[in-house]
Parts: structure tokens; sequence; C-alpha cells
């Protein structure tokens, strides 16, 4: 299915981009968390994505941290 669940949590509060790619590089997602505290918890419906491979990006100001996503 094309849904999945982003869970991470920050212990102070951040600026935070979630960024969705695919593997030919086109971003299908680009979302910003303003001033995020906390523990996130979401499901992303990307049900309407063509199948494939996905890049799931989490950046804040004290790095980036990178998950892969198969859409079937």
């Amino acid at each position: 299915s094309g849904k999945f669940n982003v869970n991470f949590t920050s212990a102070q509060a951040q600026d935070l981009r979630m960024v969705i790619t695919s593997t030919i590089g086109q971003t299908v997602v680009d979302r910003k968390i303003q001033n995020f505290n906390g523990q996130f918890n979401e499901v992303m419906d990307l049900t309407d994505l063509s199948r494939g491979v996905y890049v799931l990006t989490i950046e804040s100001p004290t790095g980036r941290h990178n998950s892969r996503i198969v859409v079937q």
C-alpha cells in the first residue's frame, strides 16, 4: 500500500523539513515544520504516487536522516 508511518522525536524546539523524493530526484512532498519539539507520529498517504522507491529525508539544523520507502 502507499501508506506508512513517520515517527521521530525532537528533544529541543527546532525547525524541521520533511522531503520525499523519487529515485529520479523529483520532489513529491516538501513540508516544513516550524519550532517542533516532542514526538512526531503521522501516517503519510502516498497512494496517489506511482509504484516505486522513494526517499524520505528529515532535515534539522543538527543533521539529516534518510529512509527508503517502497510504494507497491
